[in-house]
């Protein structure tokens, strides 16, 4: 305390100066505990704009959280609608695997049917094939005695060609006989027994066989 804050105290009794210095005292703890309070106001100030700084972050954070969740609802809302038409299309797609699986039973049916069936033309083939090559021998036996009797008419055809020119001969020497001799009876028996003893006989006409087609080799494949 300043020596000029000490003179005005000079006149006092000392229970008055006792009582101000109590009271100086009393004033300079109140400045000490109001610079206190005020630093404490100060900081509690800081502290407030501090806070205020953070309530304000956090409704910026939570306005932006509200408009995500809204988002986020609003995602979660077409992923209910997708899924509810994804299940619709599976359940379209079961029923239509279904149809074709049960297309495919009847196909597989139809296909062991068909199956048999081909198994049984090719045992028919192949007896039709058994068949016709019995046939062909057949025929080219056929053929054979076809040949054998053709050569054989042909022989006899020669034949007969022989007896009919030695039968024109015949003739020709008996009219040549007849007109010699007189008699025209005594003639004609000599022509009739000249004839039977010849002993030529009438040979019909034999139709020629006619050859049967071979078959084609290729059909017996």
């Amino acid at each position: 305390m300043s020596w000029a804050d000490e003179e005005w105290k000079e006149g006092l009794s000392p229970r008055a100066r006792m009582k101000v210095s109590e009271m100086e005292n009393n004033l300079e703890r109140t400045h000490k505990e109001t610079k206190q309070k005020l630093f404490q106001v100060e900081s509690l100030e800081a502290a407030l704009l501090k806070q205020r700084h953070k309530v304000d972050e956090i409704k910026v954070v939570n306005s932006d959280l509200k408009r995500h969740n809204q988002t986020l609802l609003q995602s979660n809302s077409e992923l209910h609608h997708r899924a509810d038409r994804i299940q619709q299309e599976l359940t379209s797609r079961d029923t239509q695997i279904r149809s074709v699986e049960s297309q495919l039973c009847h196909t597989r049916a139809q296909l062991e049917s068909e199956c048999q069936r081909v198994s049984q033309a090719r045992g028919e083939n192949e007896r039709l094939n058994t068949e016709l090559t019995d046939a062909v021998k057949q025929i080219q036996k056929l053929h054979g005695d076809n040949s054998s009797l053709t050569l054989s008419l042909s022989q006899q055809t020669s034949q007969v060609k022989l007896l009919e020119c030695e039968m024109v001969e015949l003739k020709n020497d008996c009219r040549a006989t007849v007109v010699k001799n007189d008699s025209g009876c005594t003639n004609l028996i000599d022509l009739n027994d000249s004839s039977e003893r010849v002993g030529v006989v009438s040979v019909p006409s034999t139709p020629v066989l006619q050859q049967p087609p071979v078959p084609n080799s290729s059909l017996l494949q």
